[in-house]
């Protein structure tokens, strides 16, 4: 197998592992996010009724706490999700068909 083939070999595992890192990443996040919202659902639809004061008062911090909707960033800059990794996967494949059209003019 000649050099170049195994260089190209080499730089495409690369991607495809870089890639299934981020979506492993992103998906785990995305989870996250999802359980949070259901344990906000899960915590406003207790039958609180007959319960003790302590337990009403720790529901009612729980509620105004899952109020605000979670979200994970990358570096407080990025949300880390599905939406994301599709961004980012796009971008990555307009680059590379951009340098694949530069190179292939150039040559």
């Amino acid at each position: 197998m000649p050099l170049q083939d195994v260089r190209s070999l080499r730089i495409f595992l690369e991607a495809l592992l870089s890639s299934f890192t981020l979506l492993f990443i992103c998906h785990a996040s995305e989870n996250v996010v999802d359980e949070s919202e259901r344990l906000a659902n899960a915590v406003y639809h207790v039958d609180f009724v007959g319960t003790n004061l302590s337990f009403q008062r720790s529901l009612i911090i729980i509620m105004q706490q899952t109020q605000k909707p979670l979200v994970i960033k990358a570096g407080s800059l990025i949300d880390v999700s599905l939406v994301t990794y599709t961004a980012i996967l796009r971008a990555s494949y307009s680059s590379y068909t951009m340098l694949k059209a530069v190179h292939t003019n150039n040559a």
